[in-house]
């Protein structure tokens, strides 16, 4: 389900197109009402939930991809610096004393 710019009104003809892809609570509802209380009043009402919802797991994802982009990104600099210090301790031996 795309979502529309803020502010932006489903023209009443593509509402019951959607219908369908309204959660199963909505179907009850439109057994109930008229198709026009539906496309008018009811649509609208579970839209905006929906809307939000989809926009909140989509802000959630792009949250959760950043960190894992990060965590990579610090797992490589810790290999980094770990190769370096062991590079440093295979050219410096400790001098065993004898």
């Amino acid at each position: 389900m795309s979502i529309p710019p803020p502010g932006f009104v489903t023209p009443p003809n593509r509402l019951l197109n959607q219908k369908k892809s309204l959660p199963p609570q909505a179907h009850l509802l439109f057994n109930h009402v008229s198709e026009e209380i539906f496309n008018i009043i009811l649509v609208p009402l579970i839209q905006g939930p929906l809307i939000q919802a989809v926009r909140a797991a989509r802000q959630s994802q792009e949250l959760i991809d950043s960190l894992k982009r990060s965590m990579d990104s610090l797992r490589r600099s810790i290999d980094q610096v770990t190769a370096a210090l062991e590079r440093i301790r295979v050219a410096n031996p400790k001098k065993s004393d004898e």
